[in-house]
């Protein structure tokens, strides 16, 4: 899971895009399994440290990708 952003350079005042990667986990969706494809927008929380790299937690899935 890659989470973008973008931030001001501190001395070009450029805008630099940043991406922060983390583990993907099989997240718990209101009592159901979700199952994340490749291509998801997913809205995520910080939570309490689940493991050693997964302090995420799933919220919703804002978009799914169009099958062409």
């Amino acid at each position: 899971m890659a989470i973008e952003h973008q931030v001001n350079h501190p001395i070009y005042g450029t805008l630099d895009k940043r991406k922060a990667s983390s583990v993907q986990l099989s997240c718990t969706h209101t009592m159901k399994t979700t199952q994340l494809l490749t291509g998801d927008v997913v809205t995520i929380r910080e939570c309490a440290p689940i493991s050693k790299k997964k302090s995420w937690t799933l919220v919703d899935v804002i978009e799914r990708p169009k099958k062409a």
